[in-house]
């Protein structure tokens, strides 16, 4: 029972470091422990004997006072709270217990030693304030192990932990790993930084995670997780956004650790039949084990995680028990798409729709050694691998499973770090950290992508998380089949960093720090979007005719490889001019070189003055301040007030310098091949399917040259290209609330600056257009090349020159803006119980939210009214304007706690969108002119427009109604609020009988609980949508012809603009029940700093 409630304290200590978010431990997890001993007298005791034992890792340090009294010792993953026992000859022992109670990282004990003795009880408690390591104003949440595992949470993923935390906003996945991102105040998720134990996890190609597994690190092999959304220690770098920060488990003075298997199967989910589409079962085993091999002086620790997961899907035809319109189809449109396949291009579907299983395969190792050294030195070594490889990858609802391919995915990692103590005042620490991770996606068959647009009449019930009516909807799909367009892909990426830095302790007043980081990240790249070429149908009868609208391709160029060297120096003092007032203040220096230019063209700087082989170098400096002022006295209850100035300097993702490398313009770089009408090459598929070789790389012959383009594509940097940065300003109060709770109030303004984007040199900017019926959109070129019959656009006649495709020139002139208020409260309740509520109010603009990858997504994110080139400003994609998160765990019996999380967070924006180029620039990405239904000449278009407004959900005919008659706004729309609850139970039951004790614990984790509430009231045929991720379709109006007298586009409106595709895509968030079954072996106790 003791065991049992000491484990339960230290949870508990645990979870109130994140109730309240005061900083936590810095990255490294080095705590320094000093202070004088002194007689009755005052004069300084010499060769007293100072032990500090880790009341978390219960590893001990001896060392003796100078002839001043001072010590130092530096613990390696101490964890904060330490005893301290001094003796001394002719002295009575002493023993003072130090716990961190703020920013402390340097902890400051004065102790006095009397002749006479003195007894334990009367222990003096002290938690004196001292220079930190630079934390001082900063704002962070740690999550030990020990809570993450009584959280409902899917997996320990760095992207998923992240968005616990208060203001922090999950992103979809980029199309290089596949994998979500994050992003704080507003920053793009590119900009993030992931790190273990200090050193970088973060890929060059993409700033996310290396690596496509979703399981890179093992459970167990993780202590401990800090997510750091601002900081004023000039130690931290190469991020302007947030930073997730894990520490690995290292073995402690006695054997422990644990193992568990976790449990998740469709016969456990709601829905029935209706959860197909997003059913999976998942096997997963993990363990950790750690202990000494020499006590305090030499320790292991080793975890892996092995997985299997597979989830029931189906391509075009849902099972018989799923209502085809409950996806967003028409049956008799895709019974039709596949008659005209089997009949019409010799395609057999039975094999390539209908259900099938992904199967995904994992594994992830980790081992660490820490060794004391003895003189106060330490040494910690650790490796890390995983490997990960899925069947039937990227497959859409409506498209064949041919369409998919194979994933794989590897990482390798190591680290050796030292730590020691350099005379009385000085501290030592070096750091030497590899990674690298490589994705690979192979396509199941060499073919085009053949997509075909179906207008079609959906009959039934809304689907689930629509948000809109039932009943008749003209909807308008995308069926698909042959290849990707996005396969194959072949990324991998590596990195080297060394982090040196040595601090001086002047007395007790002062920490100051000197630091040097060299790194240098590697790459290489073959993935050319659409390298087989695309055909798009407009109609399932020009399908059944071989009549494709238009056909694209970029024919490949060669693999592209390269790094980056990035130095940082830095100087900075945490100064404590007082006891309650702490200042850190600094300056970072940083330098970057690029080797990765393509080869240079001199017809790109004679036709447009740029170079293709300069990919600029900088050096900036970053100055930082930031403070803490307790108000409170020492022995009252904690009331501070923090804050800070700084700049950030992240790094920009090493894909530009991929893609831009193929893309010289030369004859061994990309060709961008563009035909549409009577300029689309013939439509033989079965010659694509028996040889790859005659897939088109040319138009059709005799078409009229405005309707072709066969031209190489050029990406140049600008000469002041630049790192993006930001500036960010907080001010925060945190108080302590009678004796269990804690409140925290901060305010966050960031200013993003240099942030990168692309602009097209070769658009005719000044050859312009308007479209009069469209508000005077621009058209950049000639309306009459539009092919009246499909509304087809070729760039061809918008080029300055020709001779060449886009001609995009990356730059760094873009910027953004975010406030942020945070509200926080939480805490123990007694006797049992911890509550954590908090809310983020976010308001955000800027002129792009691109994170990744190339050049062209760069100039197509941002969707434009007016001249592309000049983006202006709008609501960021990455705001959510208010957000709710929950925490709680309650015991409910020494044997059993209940946790939940839960959420509410406003609407993403989207902006209405044209499924086309209409603007002639050769961007998808026009935002939709809004027909007015009341003035347009149009019977069938008012009538169409009209049926939008009365189906889709209010706030989104607000957003169409304020904007009839007008080109929509970037992001002036908005989706649904996101709600979620789950709910864990965990049940430790008394073992002793069989001599296991409290050891096994069973938990039962109930996913998504309101789907099941959702399903319970209405039944599975009249969903409203509850729990599921609001994914508004974008799409207002695709093409369908062109007028060129009126000089006007005809359009069909997709009535299901608004809803949410979630359900459509068949991809729904199911009610789910969750079994972990979880063994401690060993000697227990505090396990997130252990064994397992």
């Amino acid at each position: 029972m003791r065991g049992a409630r000491a484990a339960a304290a230290l949870l508990l200590a645990g979870l109130w470091v994140w109730g309240a978010p005061p900083p936590a431990a810095a990255q490294d997890q080095t705590d320094i422990v000093t202070g004088r001993v002194v007689d009755e007298a005052g004069r300084p005791v010499a060769g007293a004997q100072v032990e500090v034992t880790s009341l978390v890792t219960e590893i001990r340090r001896t060392v003796a006072t100078g002839d001043d009294g001072k010590f130092l010792v530096v613990v390696p993953d101490g964890g904060g709270a330490y005893t301290l026992r001094i003796s001394s000859l002719g002295f009575a022992d002493r023993i003072v217990r130090l716990v961190r109670q703020a920013d402390e990282e340097v902890l400051i004990a004065r102790v006095t030693l009397t002749v006479e003795p003195v007894a334990i009880e009367g222990i003096e408690v002290t938690a004196r304030r001292a220079p930190t390591r630079g934390e001082t104003g900063a704002r962070g949440f740690a999550m030990p192990r020990a809570l993450l595992e009584r959280l409902p949470i899917e997996d320990f993923d760095a992207e998923f932990i992240a968005a616990l935390a208060p203001g922090v906003v999950l992103t979809d996945a980029d199309t290089l790993n596949g994998l979500a991102g994050f992003s704080v105040a507003g920053q793009r998720d590119a900009l993030n930084a992931v790190t273990l134990d200090g050193g970088t996890l973060t890929a060059g190609l993409t700033g996310g995670r290396s690596g496509a597994s979703p399981m890179n690190l093992p459970e167990e092999g993780v202590r401990a997780t800090r997510v750091v959304t601002n900081t004023y220690d000039v130690s931290r770098g190469q991020f302007s956004g947030g930073l997730v920060a894990m520490t690995s488990a290292r073995g402690l003075n006695r054997f422990s650790g644990s193992f568990s298997y976790n449990l998740r199967d469709p016969r456990l989910q709601g829905g029935g039949g209706e959860r197909f589409g997003s059913a999976f079962s998942q096997h997963r085993l993990s363990g950790g084990v750690g202990g000494p091999l020499v006590r305090d002086r030499a320790f292991y620790n080793v975890s892996f995680t092995v997985q299997r997961r597979t989830d029931e899907r189906f391509s075009l035809l849902p099972p018989s028990t799923l209502a085809p319109t409950r996806v967003g189809a028409s049956p008799d449109s895709i019974s039709r798409f596949l008659d005209i396949l089997r009949s019409t291009y010799g395609v057999d579907p039975e094999h390539q729709s209908g259900p099938y299983d992904r199967t995904g395969d994992g594994v992830s190792v980790m081992g660490r050694m820490d060794f004391a050294l003895g003189g106060g030195h330490n040494l910690m070594a650790r490796v890390n691998g995983s490997v990960f490889d899925q069947d039937h990858a990227r497959v859409g609802t409506f498209e064949l499973l041919e369409n998919g391919g194979r994933a794989r995915s590897t990482t390798a990692g190591g680290m050796v770090a030292w730590t020691g103590r350099l005379g009385g005042s000085w501290v030592h620490q070096l750091r030497v950290s590899a990674n690298s991770g490589r994705n690979r996606v192979e396509p199941d068959v060499v073919l085009p992508e053949a997509r075909v647009r179906v207008n079609q009449d959906l009959v039934g019930p809304a689907t689930p998380g629509a948000g809109g009516r039932g009943g008749a909807v003209r909807g308008i799909e995308q069926l698909v089949f042959g290849g990707d367009r996005g396969l194959p892909t072949d990324a991998g990426d590596g990195g080297f960093e060394l982090w040196d830095e040595v601090s001086f302790l002047a007395g007790f007043t002062h920490r100051l720090k000197a630091g040097v980081v060299v790194s240098r990240q590697t790459f290489d790249q073959q993935a050319t979007l659409n390298e087989r070429g695309t055909f798009t149908f407009l109609s399932l009868d020009a399908l059944q005719a071989g009549r494709p609208a238009t056909f694209t391709r970029t024919l490949a160029g060669a693999p592209s490889d390269g790094s980056a060297w990035n130095l940082a120096v830095y100087v900075g003092d945490t100064w404590r001019p007082r006891d309650p007032l702490q200042i850190t203040y600094g300056v970072r220096l940083e330098a970057s070189r690029y080797d990765a230019a393509a080869p240079f063209n001199p017809a790109v700087e004679q036709a447009f003055g740029r170079r293709t082989d300069r990919v600029p170098s900088e050096v900036h400096a970053s100055p930082r301040i930031g403070f803490s002022l307790r108000l409170s006295d020492a022995d009252e209850p904690l009331t501070l007030v923090r804050g800070g100035v700084g700049e950030f300097r992240g790094r920009p993702p090493l894909s530009l310098m991929a893609f831009q490398q193929r893309q010289s313009g030369l004859s061994d770089g990309e060709t961008s091949l563009v035909c549409v009408g009577p300029a689309v090459p013939g439509f033989d598929w079965s010659a694509f399917r028996d040889d790859p070789q005659a897939i088109p790389d040319t138009c059709a012959g005799g078409a009229p040259p405005v309707t072709v383009q066969r031209a190489p594509s050029v990406t140049v940097f600008s000469d002041d290209f630049e790192a993006p940065r930001s500036w960010r300003a907080s001010l925060g109060l945190q108080k302590q609330v009678g004796d269990f709770l804690n409140a925290s109030f901060d305010v966050l303004w960031a200013r993003g600056v240099a942030l990168y984007g692309a602009r097209d040199l070769n658009l005719a900017s000044e050859r312009v257009v308007p479209l009069p019926e469209e508000a005077g959109r621009p058209f950049f070129g000639d309306p009459a090349t539009v092919v009246q019959a499909t509304g087809a656009v070729s760039p061809a006649s918008s080029r300055i020159d020709p001779t060449f495709a886009s001609v995009y020139e990356l730059h760094s002139d873009l910027a953004s803006e975010t406030w942020q208020a945070s509200a926080a409260v939480g805490g123990f309740l007694p006797p049992r119980a911890y509550l954590q509520l908090s809310y983020t109010f976010t308001r955000s603009r800027d002129q792009s939210s691109f994170s990744c990858c190339s050049a062209a997504q760069a100039f197509a994110s941002t969707p434009a009214a007016g001249d592309p080139n000049r983006p202006g400003w709008a609501t960021s994609s990455f705001e959510r304007r208010h957000a709710f998160t929950a925490l709680a765990t309650v015991g409910l019996a020494p044997w059993a706690d209940v946790s939940l999380v839960g959420r509410l967070v406003s609407g993403a924006p989207f902006t209405p969108l044209v499924g086309g180029d209409v603007n002639g620039d050769g961007a998808r990405n026009d935002p939709a002119f809004v027909p007015d239904p009341e003035r347009t000449a149009d019977p069938a278009l008012a009538e169409a427009v009209r049926a939008v407004l009365d189906g889709v959900p209010a706030r989104v005919r607000r957003c169409l109604e304020d904007q009839l008659g007008r080109i929509a706004g970037r992001n002036s729309c908005r989706g649904g609020w996101q709600k979620s609850l789950d709910l864990s139970l965990n049940l430790q039951p008394d073992l002793g009988r069989v001599g296991l004790g409290r050891r096994l614990r069973i938990s039962l984790d109930v996913n998504n609980v309101l789907a099941g509430l959702d399903e319970a009231l209405h039944g599975a045929d009249d969903l409203r949508g509850w729990g599921q991720v609001d994914r508004p379709d974008p799409v207002l109006l695709y093409p369908s012809g062109f007028d060129p007298e009126r000089r006007a586009f005809r359009y069909s409106v997709n009535e299901q603009f608004g809803l949410s595709r979630t359900g459509r895509l068949g991809r729904v968030s199911p009610f789910q029940v969750q079994l972990t079954v979880r063994l401690e072996v060993g000697a227990g106790g505090f396990r997130g700093a252990g064994g397992g």
